[in-house]
Order: structure tokens, then C-alpha cells, then sequence
């Protein structure tokens, strides 16, 4: 009779994936983008306890994938590193390993952008190994981010009263020009079809790997023909989803600052 033999650092992993419960709460904020998220130190001390009770023994070891500059909308340069860590996880019982991999990015005008790597590397590889939920997906269309609300427009100013001579003057017929310079200062009319807005951003996302500066440029003008405003609440979210992958494609530091700055030039 043949008995299975069961692995002692899979049995001690499951019981730890029970113990942090399959999930970690939002315990992080981000005022600038609106959205709730949970943060590395959250999730490593809540896994760090399970494991520990249940006799795991964790090491990590950090490998730079790549290394290089990117261009901000303003024209400054920002270092991008992608680091892959690898966690190696011990059963202090029986000295059975299991190792689990996870990829993080970071992108930082200073010195802090090889620490933003390493720490969504380590956070994404626990999430990967445990099996953990963060309740959303960040590469998914449907999570519905909220929407930063436009700065409100210039008050509008009086106009002095018109002279006799403008007077007279406004009875001349317009030139033919007339409509067509109206049309061009308005700009192009904005995407109705929510599907035609999203291929759009998708094509500049992939546009930026190629040339950061053009695609930045066509971002710029989507987004000054783009009513947020206007759209319904779940078309809005999908929308500024796609607008804040396309705007981090293209290393702009704030997307929210940078479309609040873009929507009140084309109010003025």
C-alpha cells in the first residue's frame, strides 16, 4: 500500500493563507487620485504573523530588471526601475522551501524609485504566493476609479459697452471666416462613443513606449475634448481609468493635477 506523502511547507502555507483570511483590508488612501488601497505595511504585518504562526521562515532577495529615464509633460526627467523580488519561504520544522516571484515598477525624480520597486515587488509576490485579494484589479477596464472634478471656470468678464462706431460696425455682414474660426477655437467635439474614448487611450498607451513627448501631446488634446462631466458615473470611471494608464505611460506625475491644469486652459 502506497501512503501520499504530504508536503509540511504547502500544509503550513495553506494555514497561513486562513489565518490572514484570503484578503487584506484598504487601509491607505490616495487624496490625489481618490482611491482606497491596501499598503505594503498593512499586508506584511498581517502575513508576517500568520506565517510565523504557523513556523514559516521568510528571506527575500531583490534583482534590478531595468533601468532607465523617463520624460514628465512638464519636460523634466524621472528614473524608472523594475525590480523582480523573490521570496523564499522555509518550514522551520522540516527545512522544506517554496519560493514565489512578484514584478513591481517605481518612478521617482529623486533617489526613492528603486525603494517604490522593490516594495510593490515584495507586496505583489505575498499576494501571489497566499492567494490574497486586494478587492480590485488594477489592469481591469471595470474598476471604477473616481473621476477628479474639473477646476471651475474663470468668472466670466464684462465686456466695456460698445461705441456708436462698433455699433454701426456690427450691422456689416461677417466675413465667411467667422464660423470657421468659432469652430476651430472650440476644438474637436468630444468622443461620444465611450468604446471609441477607450481605444483611443489604449493607442496612446502603447504610443508611449515608442515616443513619450507625441503621445503626451495626443493626450493632452483628448482629454481638453473630453467631458467627464457629462458622462454617467460608470462610463466616467472606466474613462478616467484609461486616462490615468495612459497619463503613467506617458511619466506624468500627477494625472490629476495634470488633466485639472488641461481642462481649465480649455475653459479659458
Amino acid at each position: 500500500m502506497t501512503t501520499a506523502t504530504q508536503s509540511a511547507i504547502a500544509a503550513k502555507m495553506v494555514l497561513a493563507a486562513r489565518s490572514v483570511g484570503w484578503g487584506v483590508p484598504k487601509d491607505g488612501y490616495n487624496r490625489v487620485q481618490n482611491y482606497r488601497f491596501a499598503s505594503a505595511a498593512a499586508l506584511k504585518l498581517r502575513v508576517g504573523r500568520a506565517l510565523a504562526d504557523a513556523g514559516v521562515a521568510v528571506s527575500t532577495a531583490a534583482e534590478i530588471l531595468l533601468v532607465d529615464e523617463v520624460t514628465t509633460a512638464r519636460g523634466g526627467a524621472m528614473q524608472r526601475i523594475v525590480v523582480k523580488m523573490t521570496l523564499t519561504f522555509v518550514d522551520a520544522a522540516s527545512g522544506e522551501q517554496m519560493t514565489a516571484e512578484g514584478l513591481g515598477a517605481g518612478t521617482d525624480s529623486a533617489d526613492k524609485a528603486v525603494m517604490k520597486a522593490a516594495t510593490a515587488a515584495e507586496k505583489y509576490a505575498y499576494i501571489g504566493a497566499l492567494c490574497l485579494a486586494m478587492g480590485e484589479d488594477a489592469e481591469s477596464d471595470e474598476v471604477e476609479h473616481a473621476a477628479p472634478t474639473p477646476a471651475p471656470a474663470p468668472a466670466e468678464r464684462r465686456a466695456p459697452a460698445p461705441s456708436v462706431a462698433a455699433k454701426a460696425g456690427s450691422a456689416r455682414p461677417q466675413s465667411s471666416q467667422g464660423p470657421q474660426r468659432a469652430a476651430r477655437t472650440n476644438g474637436p467635439a468630444a468622443p461620444s462613443d465611450p468604446g471609441s474614448l477607450a481605444a483611443q487611450l489604449a493607442a496612446i498607451t502603447a504610443e508611449a513606449a515608442r515616443d513619450p513627448q507625441g503621445a503626451t501631446r495626443r493626450l493632452e488634446a483628448l482629454c481638453a475634448s473630453t467631458h467627464l462631466t457629462s458622462m454617467p458615473q460608470t462610463a466616467k470611471g472606466r474613462a478616467w481609468s484609461g486616462i490615468r494608464r495612459a497619463a503613467a505611460a506617458c511619466g506624468i506625475e500627477d494625472p490629476a493635477a495634470w488633466f485639472n491644469r488641461i481642462t481649465t486652459q480649455e475653459q479659458q
